[in-house]
């Protein structure tokens, strides 16, 4: 919900609460007030007709509203004022009035003087005010409308243009971000804090893609030496048995230390997003690309490839970051299948499937798409593979998912 919708339904809310207030005691003002009015003029009508007859004057007589009896006894002079309902011949119909009765002694007679005023009933309070409250709660709901409309557009457009700077803001842009400047206190405030993270986070990326190449550097010339170290090592005369068997194994241990110094650095860069730049791939061009490079892979192991591609699919993405994905994924499927086992790849409109034969998992499938997590402990597998798959996926919002049936491992993608 927009801030202006939420703003206009508390205004609703508040001014139907205050106009039923404000109606409830306008009733009670009006009520007081007419019947005081109606008590009044009633009063002094009766006035006039004692005027009337103290000079022998004749008076009206018009029941129910005039009504003067003469008493045959001297009745003490009285006044009472009340409410009554009674039936009216004009309106042939009970209605209410309010009623004065004096009883008053004029040369040497007593009168019962009743004056009567038609009340209004109090439904014709409620329609009447009900009906001009709103009236005026849609003029106002409406002039409100119109002028926070009006304004909005002018008060939220520096908020609007640097929530779209914002959001096309990226960590290797050479320049700060360029936000529009407001006269308004909490706008300018939100500027000031946009402008110190943002400059922040550039700062912490630019230090973090500059370790990341100075690792990349650094460490691959000292284990390039190691290496090369201990092949001269071990094709050094007279050593022994003993000798060549621990060489060769610090040889495969900086072999191992290698390879996983460049997928801790690949995934530091895809964290980093230094693979910005995108473009159209043909995921099935992309996958035959993969599965032929790989083939030699298949026949070595001795498995089956099986392949049905139904789609020509179309994804933006860096075209390394694909193929590492798609190499990643089938050479999941080789490393961890069974002897003599079999490969499928499908590929349907934006869904790609590999499955492969194997053993049953002892964990959660979803698990070995976590960083350094593996099948067996025992496994010479870096724990990788997969975290780099799952990683490349988030970078541009695919869902992977790793799950089992039986003797079968299904990874699936959807782009």
């Amino acid at each position: 919900m927009k801030l202006l919708q939420r703003t206009n339904r508390t205004y609703l809310l508040f001014s139907v609460l205050l106009l039923i207030i404000a109606g409830l005691f306008l009733y009670h003002l009006l009520a007081g007030v007419i019947e005081d009015e109606i008590t009044e003029k009633l009063i002094v009508d009766k006035e006039r007709i004692v005027q009337k007859l103290r000079a022998g004057e004749p008076v009206p007589h018009l029941p129910p509203i005039i009504e003067v009896e003469t008493l045959p006894t001297h009745d003490v002079k009285s006044l009472s004022v009340s409410d009554t309902v009674l039936f009216d011949p004009v309106e042939e119909e009970r209605e209410p009035f309010r009623e004065v009765r004096a009883i008053e002694v004029i040369n040497g007679k007593s009168y019962q003087i009743t004056l009567r005023h038609v009340a209004l009933e109090s439904h014709d309070y409620y329609n009447s005010i009900g009906l001009a409250l709103t009236i005026v709660l849609l003029l106002t709901l409406t002039g409100l409308w119109f002028i926070n409309r009006t304004i909005s557009k002018s008060l939220w457009k520096p908020f609007h243009n640097n929530l779209k700077a914002l959001s096309n803001f990226a960590l290797d842009q050479e320049r700060p971000i360029a936000l529009q400047q407001s006269t308004i206190t909490e706008f300018a405030e939100l500027n000031r804090a946009i402008e110190e993270l943002t400059e922040r986070v550039r700062s912490d990326y630019h230090s973090m893609k500059e370790f990341t190449g100075n690792a990349a550097h650094e460490m691959q010339t000292p284990l390039a030496v190691i290496r090369a170290t201990l092949e001269e090592a071990l094709q050094t005369d007279g050593i022994t048995r003993e000798q060549a068997t621990l060489i060769a194994s610090a040889y495969g241990s900086s072999q191992r230390l290698a390879k996983l110094n460049q997928s801790l650095l690949f995934l530091a860069k895809i964290e980093n997003r230094q693979f910005a730049s995108v473009e159209d791939i043909s995921l099935s061009q992309a996958v035959q690309h993969v599965l032929e490079s790989m083939q030699e892979l298949v026949l070595t192991a001795g498995l089956t490839l099986e392949t049905t591609i139904d789609s020509e699919f179309i994804t933006r993405a860096h075209p390394m970051l694909v193929d590492t994905l798609l190499s990643n994924l089938v050479g999941n499927a080789i490393k961890h299948n069974r002897p003599e086992g079999l490969i499928r790849v499908e590929l349907r409109a934006n869904l790609l499937r590999i499955l492969n034969s194997g053993h049953p998992l002892e964990v959660d499938p979803m698990t070995l798409l976590n960083r350094f997590s593996k099948a067996s402990q025992s496994s010479d597998s870096l724990g990788l593979g997969l975290s780099i798959a799952q990683k490349i996926c988030q970078n541009y919002n695919w869902n992977i998912r790793y799950t089992t049936d039986r003797e079968w491992h299904i990874l699936t993608v959807e782009f």
